[in-house]
Formats: C-alpha cells, structure tokens, sequence
C-alpha cells in the first residue's frame, strides 16, 4: 500500500510582509518564521482563522504577532501578506 505525501506549499511574502519581519526583534523572528515553516506542509492549521471581511484571507497566531496571509490551492502558494503585532496588524486592511 502506497503511503501518500501531503501536499506541499511553497511561501512567498509580499514586500510589506518583507519589511514587517525586518523590524521584530530576532527572537520574534525565529519563533514566526518556525510557524511560517509549518504553513508549507498545512495551510489551515488548527490554530488558523478566516479573517472577517477579508474573502480569502486568513491569520495565524504566533505568541503576540499575527500572520496574515491567502492560499492559492491551484499553485500550491501560500502569500504572506502582513506580520505584526496583535494589536496593530489588522491596521489599513
């Protein structure tokens, strides 16, 4: 019996998703590129929520930082659109 191979994401990030990991601190980088990592085998993770009013959108937490993003399922493509903190991430959507 063939065991079968979850599907695997790439990740791309948007300038403004660039830009915005640049200015956290290293430690806070570490912990939310090790959740971006976990985003390439499992898109929805457990922890993953559809962002309201945002049709396609969706953010995961990672201690007191939010990473928003959107799927493309046919390119099995996660973009990551903004990273920031809880209370200022959803800002200017």
């Amino acid at each position: 019996m063939a065991s079968k191979q979850a599907a695997r994401f790439s990740v791309e990030f948007t300038r403004q998703a660039e830009r915005d990991l640049k200015r956290i601190d290293r430690q806070h980088q570490e912990q939310i590129r090790d959740t971006i990592n976990l985003l390439e085998q499992d898109p929805r993770p457990h922890n993953s929520e559809s962002l309201a009013g945002e049709k396609g959108a969706f953010r995961v937490r990672t201690g007191d930082y939010r990473i928003l993003y959107t799927i493309d399922y046919k390119k099995s493509v996660v973009y990551i659109t903004k990273i920031g903190d809880r209370k200022d991430v959803y800002r200017g959507l």
